[in-house]
């Protein structure tokens, strides 16, 4: 009869207490040097003013991290795992106990109560409380330690420039002061036991200033260059044979000073000019002049001007955002997110090609353009196309 009571004692104890170990919760979230996120987190079903928010905010000039808990009542963490039977004596928990120096106001005092208790696995005294923050990927800042707080922060340095940083969230404690003052009664323990999957935004042109002055200067300078070369041979002629050497000379001289640049660039705006300056020198390499022949006197013929061919500009235009699409749809794990992506570079696409059918591709610029245009569609099509 012992042993059947036993075993009833023993069932009734998992239904109502559960596994030994919580699931570990998960979540990918996302941060940017403009935009942080924000999370609600409810350590009780019963009570809203159990409730904490998580903060993570990212500072790319510093390379920072920055976590913060927030709620409605105060809070206490641990910082190293520590077992309750150590931390409580008589009822108590005395801020010199624990391994690391933490303040705390007054003669205040801190006191175990039949609530905490009871929100604690079982046995009570064996229950250990986990170090309150786990992480990888990233180096703590040092900071004080308080016995009561509104708010918990803690800042990180992000090691290099990881992509991806995780931070998991364990146990936390709220207490209430007592009617006494300066005594303070814990009243809840929660082992959070929720993870989070940092994906860190980084701007492509923070701290290029330099290098986006650099491009844009060079696509500047040859594009005078060009400019030059076209107006001193309008329509591809020279006039006399000397002229076409003097026009094979500035080729030349133009090739040698301006030299092809790679254009593979996280920065979108430095690798716009560097597409646009390479597109200029593609150009020049394929120049050629004319001399024309004698002129005879023949019966004047009717003219039709020239088709106009694609918009090259609008070309590249739609080239550099199928990529900096298809690097978006790279890094989400948001299904929906990835449907508008290439639901967007679909449509680009298919004008794209409608334009190149309709109105045809004529000069050099406008092949740069189409080809361009091309290969943004194939490395779509190599990515995102299953």
């Amino acid at each position: 009869m012992a042993i059947k009571t036993r075993i009833i004692a023993l069932a009734a104890g998992i239904f109502l207490f559960g596994a030994p170990l919580s699931a570990q919760l998960s979540s990918t979230v996302f941060v940017s040097g403009t935009e942080g996120y924000t999370d609600c987190i409810s350590l009780s079903r019963d009570s809203k003013d159990m409730d904490v928010i998580v903060k993570f905010s990212f500072d790319e000039a510093a390379n920072t991290l920055k976590l913060s808990l927030t709620s409605y009542r105060g809070m206490f963490v641990f910082y190293d795992n520590m077992r309750y039977s150590k931390a409580f004596k008589l009822g108590k928990l005395n801020p010199e106990r624990l391994p690391y120096e933490v303040e705390s106001p007054g003669k205040s005092t801190y006191h175990s109560t039949s609530v905490l208790r009871a929100s604690l696995r079982k046995p009570v005294g064996k229950y250990v409380f986990h170090r309150w923050i786990e992480y990888d990927g990233l180096q703590a800042v040092p900071a004080g330690y308080r016995m009561v707080n509104d708010r918990i922060e803690q800042l990180f340095t992000i090691n290099g420039r990881r992509a991806v940083v995780s931070i998991t969230l364990r146990d936390i404690m709220l207490m209430d002061p007592a009617k006494k003052e300066g005594r303070y009664n814990f009243v809840f323990d929660k082992d959070m036991s929720k993870r989070y999957d940092v994906v860190i935004l980084r701007d492509g042109c923070f701290g290029k200033e330099e290098d986006i002055a650099a491009a844009s200067e060079a696509l500047g300078t040859v594009s005078a260059a060009y400019d030059t070369l076209k107006t001193r041979f309008p329509g591809g002629i020279a006039r006399t044979k000397e002229s076409a050497d003097v026009f094979e000379q500035m080729k030349t001289m133009l090739l040698t000073q301006f030299k092809k640049k790679d254009a593979d660039n996280d920065c979108g705006c430095i690798m716009e000019d560097l597409t646009r300056y390479n597109a200029y020198i593609d150009s020049v390499s394929v120049m050629t002049v004319k001399v024309p022949a004698p002129t005879v006197v023949t019966k004047p013929k009717e003219t039709t001007t020239a088709p106009a061919g694609i918009n090259a500009d609008n070309m590249f235009a739609r080239a550099r955002k199928i990529d900096m699409a298809v690097s978006r749809w790279k890094v989400t794990t948001d299904a929906l997110e990835k449907k508008d992506i290439e639901k967007s570079c679909r449509s680009i696409i298919a004008a794209g090609k409608e334009e190149i059918r309709v109105k045809g591709v004529y000069t050099q610029n406008q092949k740069n353009a189409r080809d361009a245009f091309l290969s943004a569609e194939s490395y779509f099509n190599r990515t995102c196309v299953k």
